[in-house]
């Protein structure tokens, strides 16, 4: 399984649930990616050009699925997988 960050804005939908419920939202985005099989790291709300950022690990069909889950939602607009790769793998 392999590192991968995810990035990504929250749409007006999205923003407003963020904004008025007083769920989790890191409990709720970690049982999403167990459910996906996909092993949580962390989920972090950021400041500057995306809204968020998850850390999981997994292989790339879970990540593709989870993804599409996410984005069939209607809760982002925008989200950007990222896979971390070692030096050592590169050489």
């Amino acid at each position: 399984m392999a590192k991968y960050y995810l990035f990504g804005n929250f749409s007006q939908k999205g923003a407003r649930a963020l904004l008025t419920s007083d769920s989790d939202r890191a409990t709720v985005v970690k049982k999403a990616c167990e459910a996906m099989g996909c092993k949580f790291h962390s989920y972090d709300i950021t400041e500057g050009q995306f809204d968020f950022i998850l850390v999981v690990e997994g292989d790339s069909e879970q990540i593709i699925a989870a993804k599409g889950g996410a984005m069939m939602s209607d809760d982002f607009d925008i989200m950007i997988s990222i896979k971390a790769v070692s030096v050592d793998s590169i050489r």
